[in-house]
């Protein structure tokens, strides 16, 4: 026959059930503090995006005068609207004018394409930024990289090439094949390396020119 079980062994028990209970009640506690450091993390990522959204822009004259450059290697009109009986017009690869920031205004809302894709570049950041163009001129080569590129080593060259925008393609290879045309010295293993970036053998390009 059994005998019954010690006292020593029912307050074990209950110390052990109260035990589980004060777990439980810290485990209950633990999760709404998750809860509420989550809920806080929320706030603070949705006002720090509010305020990204809410991000100011520098105030731009409408008389000031901002430089443009021309990369493209022809001729460039730039029009204010489709009759533009006035357009401002680039002669040259590299040439620079200013316009107004009022006239350069129109321009970007009827030609934005221009400067998405590197036929001309604005040289001014506070435009650039107010008309979220950051993310193409990222793409586009300045005057001085694409007028060294055959100066890069191999790799560069490639990373570059690669990473631009087709027009920049077009004004780098229009440039090395003009230098053939004119027989200023090129090195031959880097413009092979253009040519069969570019799909095209650059020396018959210039062949044809001549």
């Amino acid at each position: 026959m059994a005998g019954r079980p010690s006292t020593k062994t029912n307050t074990e028990n209950n110390d052990l059930v109260k035990r589980n209970k004060e777990l439980e009640k810290e485990l209950e506690k633990m999760k709404e503090m998750l809860q509420k450091l989550m809920a806080e993390k929320k706030v603070d990522t949705k006002q720090n995006s509010e305020i990204k959204e809410e991000e100011v822009f520098p105030e731009i004259p409408m008389n000031k005068p901002i430089k443009v450059m021309s990369l493209y290697t022809g001729g460039l009109n730039l029009k204010r609207y489709e009759d533009d009986k006035t357009p401002i017009r680039f002669n040259m690869y590299g040439e620079t004018q200013p316009i107004l920031y009022m006239d350069l205004l129109k321009i970007i809302s009827h030609q934005r394409k221009f400067f998405e894709e590197g036929y001309c570049i604005v040289l001014d950041k506070n435009v650039i930024k107010a008309h979220y163009l950051e993310k193409h001129m990222s793409k586009i080569l300045d005057k001085k990289t694409i007028d060294n590129l055959l100066d890069y080593d191999d790799e560069k060259i490639k990373d570059l090439f690669n990473g631009t925008t087709k027009q920049i393609k077009e004004t780098i290879v229009d440039l090395i094949v003009n230098k053939i045309v004119k027989k200023e010295y090129v090195d031959r293993n880097k413009v092979a390396l253009i040519s069969e970036l570019y799909g095209k053998d650059l020396y018959e390009i210039a062949d044809k020119l001549k």
